[in-house]
């Protein structure tokens, strides 16, 4: 295993069962578990990902997810050492709550990109996530969040490009509205399963969002 130069860690990815550090040459592979306290080591890298592909933890065990072993330590840990991130992604990290993400908010301003459909979070991340002044991304699908803890959030984020709601059932119409008039920005936008939305958001988003590119809205009960 090779350390690279030091560098400012920009990005980190949690997929299935990986945990790769890439610096601005070499690249880390460290095995799962990892314990929170050795992410330090890390802390000069460029790029912190957790990544997609196979694990054998040991003959009995295989396919083990580490999704499901990241916890609040872990992120509060990354983000005490790691200031600088821009992008972050713990899509479907169910351990994860409102207190790690809380501590990230505060410690790494300069995010600018977040994931965290699936987590474990509540309106309470919502509200912190206004505090984070560069947004240009923000995936909350499959997250038990109010459309009116939604409707604080996107009239914050002006500078929004892509916005993933999908599976978050209380959006309707008028967080469509707020959209359309606050978010002017937006390229992408994840309205899958939000089945309380009518073609009249349809229309509002052909009219206003000028910039949109990508519509995701798939219904299927």
């Amino acid at each position: 295993m090779t350390k690279g130069p030091g560098a400012i860690v920009e990005y980190l990815y949690i997929g299935d069962d990986r945990f790769e550090i890439r610096g601005s040459e070499d690249t880390i592979d460290v095995t799962i578990p990892i314990e929170p306290n050795d992410i330090k080591a890390y802390k000069d890298q460029k790029e912190i990902k957790f990544k997609y592909g196979k694990f054998q933890k040991n003959a009995r065990e295989t396919h083990t997810s580490i999704k499901s072993k990241i916890t609040n330590e872990h992120v509060i840990t990354i983000a005490g050492y790691c200031p600088n991130i821009k992008h972050i992604n713990l899509i479907q990290c169910e351990r994860i709550t409102d207190e790690a993400i809380e501590v990230l908010i505060s410690k790494c301003p300069k995010i600018e990109q977040i994931s965290i459909g699936g987590c474990n979070i509540t309106d309470k991340t919502i509200i912190n996530l206004t505090k984070l002044t560069n947004l240009t991304g923000i995936n909350i699908q499959r997250c038990n969040v109010s459309e009116s803890a939604l409707q604080i959030l996107v009239r914050c984020c002006p500078k929004l490009e892509s916005l993933n709601l999908s599976e978050c059932y209380d959006v309707s119409d008028i967080l469509i509205s707020d959209i359309c008039n606050y978010c002017p920005e937006i390229r992408y936008l994840g309205l899958s399963k939000c089945y309380k939305i009518t073609e009249s958001s349809l229309y509002e988003i052909k009219n206003k969002l000028k910039k949109i590119m990508s519509l995701d809205f798939y219904i299927n009960n």
